[in-house]
């Protein structure tokens, strides 16, 4: 089976999943044995029928299946599978609010799982890539820029105290020698545990020859969109560990199509609004970027003017999540 995420068959069988989540608990259901990779567990969903969107199809299949109603559904990702007989391609959501208690209408059990606990359960391969989209937050945080006036220590010392609990942290400052930028990231991860740390890709080799122990540091790597053009699915860099997240910036088509090909993590879609950081450089707008965010097959970040309040509206536009700098910081010193 290939999972590759551009299709090889135009038979396409189109499948509309849901993520089904309350607070950090998902749903999962029982996989029958006598389906194909049954005896194991599965998000719930099914088959897109002739003249369904995938949305609608997932509304009737939570419908049928569980017997619940959905309210408020994010789209996630696209997935295709290449197997020798067709080709599937799997559309996830996400399930945030829905009515009605779940309750398995066709007879198959179903529970509910931490999110952190879901690799300890068994799921058809074709999940994989779900499991890890589970994790991601609604939110991904920029470090600020460090201002003249500031000295590095200071600059930590104000990362330390402001971001976010539990925050992914995208560690950005172009700035620091190797060096310097492996000390910002060693007192962050101790000081701050509960901090998913993001390095930037061009220190990553460096950090690596250096300081082997920096995996145990970070969640994962940053590609610029410079960065992203140049790797290709045979030269994407297998040094990474295989636990790392995978993000990259994009900019446009040709980026997003780049990212697809690679079947990465995640992307920050920008800019969405026109900023004071970036005055000379012209927004998408809504309608654009919406266009580019259903053209990704990978959950997306809205950059560029949003906040963390813009959320529900960057969902209904197709994206995944929000991400920024000033805005997503305690209001405390947020100079």
């Amino acid at each position: 089976m290939s999972t590759s995420l551009e299709p090889q068959d135009p038979k396409i069988v189109h499948v509309a999943v849901g993520v089904i989540m309350q607070s950090d608990q998902v749903l999962i259901c029982w996989r029958d044995a006598k389906l194909h990779q049954g005896n194991r567990y599965e998000f719930p969903g099914g088959k897109v029928e002739a003249g369904e969107t995938p949305r609608q199809a997932l509304a009737r299949e939570l419908l049928e299946e569980l017997n619940i109603q959905v309210k408020t559904v994010v789209r996630a990702q696209q997935l295709y599978f290449n197997y020798p007989e067709k080709t599937v391609c799997l559309h996830i959501f996400k399930v945030t609010a829905f009515s009605g208690a779940p309750c398995g209408q066709q007879n198959q059990a179903i529970r509910w799982v931490n999110k952190y606990e879901l690799g300890q359960y068994q799921f058809p391969d074709a999940n994989a890539p779900i499991l890890r989209m589970v994790l991601l937050p609604d939110e991904y945080v920029i470090t600020k820029p460090q201002s003249n006036t500031q000295d590095l220590d200071k600059w930590l010392n104000w990362h330390i105290h402001h971001t976010p609990q539990q925050a992914w942290l995208y560690v950005r400052h172009k700035q620091l020698d190797t060096s310097q930028y492996q000390q910002v990231i060693t007192t962050l991860a101790r000081q701050r545990p509960d901090l998913q740390l993001f390095a930037m890709y061009s220190h990553i080799k460096a950090l690596k020859s250096c300081w082997p122990e920096c995996k145990i540091f970070l969640a994962g790597v940053h590609f610029s969109q410079a960065e992203l053009m140049q790797l290709s699915v045979h030269t994407e860099p297998t040094e990474l560990p295989s636990s790392w997240y995978r993000v990259a910036a994009c900019h446009d088509q040709a980026s997003i199509t780049q990212a697809n090909a690679l079947g990465l993590d995640a992307v920050l879609l920008s800019p969405l609004h026109t900023t004071s950081t970036h005055a000379g450089q012209a927004g998408l707008g809504w309608k654009e970027w919406q266009q580019l965010c259903k053209n990704s097959m990978l959950p997306v970040y809205a950059l560029g003017g949003v906040a963390p309040n813009d959320l529900a509206q960057v969902q209904q536009a197709d994206g995944f999540g929000v991400a920024g700098i000033r805005a997503f910081y305690s209001s405390v010193c947020n100079s």
